[in-house]
């Protein structure tokens, strides 16, 4: 019909699904680290952002990183969330492809686990160092993937 609004599919999800279909090579997807150190939802949620602090503060840090997921499922925000990485998770699943779990390799490397507290510049973007490890990971598992088409030709 006419006046029927179209179904919305993220424009990734085409580019996704043409790499795969148009690449013989392997490949790997990454999970994106959000920082949960200074989570920035967009106005008029600011004040959410003095709540998580306060929580640090008061070292409930286990409670504040749970508080911080939450709000930027629910809230607009210029960063990733676990329904960005659960979809970047599901589509690596669903088509065989190698998944780096970037979120983690950035949480592990931080001097408490969470997210932003060093390796970040903003909410979304990872500075030297955060890129460094990330770098590091990716080269890991693409040196992993050409041993592995060594032991197996055809890959």
């Amino acid at each position: 019909m006419l006046n029927e609004p179209k179904k919305s599919v993220p424009p990734h999800t085409f580019s996704f699904k043409k790499t795969l279909l148009f690449s013989f090579l392997p490949m790997v997807v990454c999970t994106v680290a959000t920082n949960l150190w200074y989570p920035a939802p967009r106005q008029p949620y600011w004040d959410i952002v003095d709540q998580v602090r306060a929580m640090y503060a008061e070292g409930r840090i286990d409670e504040r990183m749970q508080f911080a997921r939450e709000i930027l499922v629910k809230r607009a925000r210029p960063q990733a969330s676990d329904l960005e990485n659960n979809i970047i998770r599901s589509l690596a699943e669903t088509h065989g492809v190698l998944l780096l779990e970037g979120e983690k390799i950035i949480a592990a490397a931080e001097p408490n686990g969470i997210p932003g507290e060093t390796l970040m510049t903003d909410a979304c973007h990872l500075n030297e160092a955060g890129r460094d490890i990330l770098i590091q990971a990716y080269e890991q598992e693409i040196r992993r993937m050409l041993d592995m088409s060594e032991a197996a030709p055809g890959l």
